[in-house]
């Protein structure tokens, strides 16, 4: 499995193109990027604003994969797919994305993809995606179902005081784990192991009647089934 999971930070001024500069580097320099903006409905801006960033500034070759404005026959996503070093799951809305994904069939084609040599990134809305659920300011502060990918939940924007109260006094009726992201952050997935990378990645979780907020430091590493509990 080769997954990174991000937060949030825009590909954009120095310190966001510098972050975004390291998650290519971890992902083995990867430079053919499939991006996926289905989460704010394949809007042009974003598209631009993306291949500016990613082409212009990181020296990737982008191509986009419209699941809203159009729906692509199989074989042409399957040529995307074999194409791209990286996919990159944007962030918007996740109900957008989630319905984009199921119309169009791609969870099983990303986990299968997810399972080899190659890179999936989900930013924001979709690092929710992949997982069981995922934590949602569109859908008023909840969590929303995802593909399953990933086991637990997921919070991006960790940082943001709302989420985070809104987030803990759900896991109060509840017994889950999430693993939450600030801005800036992001979690390496590949071979069985788990890499913290930026400051502000916790574990919430909750079980036998009380909350646990866990930590992650920077450069932290570990088997992924500890990190969500699996085994």
């Amino acid at each position: 499995m080769s997954i990174i999971l991000v937060g949030g930070l825009e590909p954009s001024g120095e310190a966001g193109l510098a972050f975004h500069r390291g998650l290519l580097k971890r992902a083995d320099d990867a430079k053919n990027i499939l991006h996926i903006p289905a989460a704010r409905h394949d809007a042009p801006s974003r598209q631009a604003e993306f291949r500016l960033a990613y082409e212009g500034a990181l020296a990737c070759h982008v191509e986009t994969l419209e699941l809203h404005r159009r729906r692509p026959p199989r074989v042409e996503v399957l040529a995307s797919l074999e194409w791209a070093d990286l996919v990159f799951l944007d962030g918007g809305n996740s109900a957008w994305l989630m319905e984009a994904l199921d119309a169009a069939h791609l969870a099983p084609l990303l986990q299968g993809f997810a399972q080899g040599s190659k890179w999936l990134l989900g930013f924001s809305a979709g690092a929710n995606c992949l997982h069981e659920q995922g934590w949602s300011a569109a859908a008023g502060q909840r969590p929303v179902p995802g593909l399953g990918i990933l086991p637990g939940g997921f919070a991006p924007h960790g940082s943001n005081p709302g989420r985070s109260k809104a987030l803990q006094t759900h896991l109060a009726q509840r017994c889950e784990r999430w693993l939450v992201c600030a801005d800036g952050s992001a979690v390496a997935l590949q071979a069985g192991s788990y890499e913290i990378l930026g400051s502000g990645v916790e574990v919430h979780d909750h079980r036998e009647g009380s909350l646990q907020i866990i930590p992650l430091e920077p450069g932290h590493r570990g088997p992924t089934d500890e990190l969500y509990r699996t085994r």
